[in-house]
């Protein structure tokens, strides 16, 4: 199969990791956390991903999780307090944080990050934050997936909306 498609520049910023396809008919980019990023609990926070992009004006990146992490949770490195032995590496462990969903649109010229959010932990970790331990999303993990999609050339127009019977929910029996 030929490399042939439409070509977007793509600069790394420091430490940045290139967005990567495991396979070629991969409908998404693997993209890694490209800086050991400390996890905030209970929390929205920036994960940067290394680089930035310039899109065509008729196209857009979807940042989104990838269905792996979502459904195991993702794997962080975890370090002892430094008051205890000085930051040493004690193991991984997997914990409830998710990728939400983002876009960025052509004209946006930062370095580009995934937004994660950490949900509920469990009663240990929940201690072990309390004394110290800390708790990191490793440099080059594969965190999430970049889309490509096209923009359709649209004008909305006020007018009567005809010919809806449901909506939101609307098959939701319970």
């Amino acid at each position: 199969m030929s490399k042939s498609g439409t070509k977007i520049n793509v600069e790394l910023v420091t430490h940045g990791c290139f967005p990567t396809k495991s396979y070629e008919t991969d409908a998404a980019y693997d993209l890694h956390c490209s800086k050991d990023t400390e996890v905030i609990p209970n929390k929205r926070f920036y994960v940067p991903l290394g680089f930035k992009i310039q899109l065509p004006s008729n196209m857009k990146m979807l940042i989104q999780p990838r269905s792996g992490m979502s459904g195991k949770g993702m794997l962080l490195d975890v370090y002892f307090p430094s008051w205890l032995l000085h930051g040493y590496y004690l193991g991984k462990v997997r914990a409830n944080l998710d990728v939400i969903l983002g876009l960025i649109d052509c004209g946006y010229g930062e370095e580009v990050h995934a937004i994660v959010k950490s949900g509920r932990w469990r009663l240990k970790h929940r201690i072990m934050r309390m004394l110290g331990f800390k708790f990191i999303i490793p440099y080059s993990l594969r965190i999430c997936q970049g889309a490509f999609t096209y923009v359709p050339d649209t004008n909305l127009e006020l007018g009567k909306v005809t010919g809806t019977r449901s909506g939101l929910g609307s098959t939701d029996k319970n």
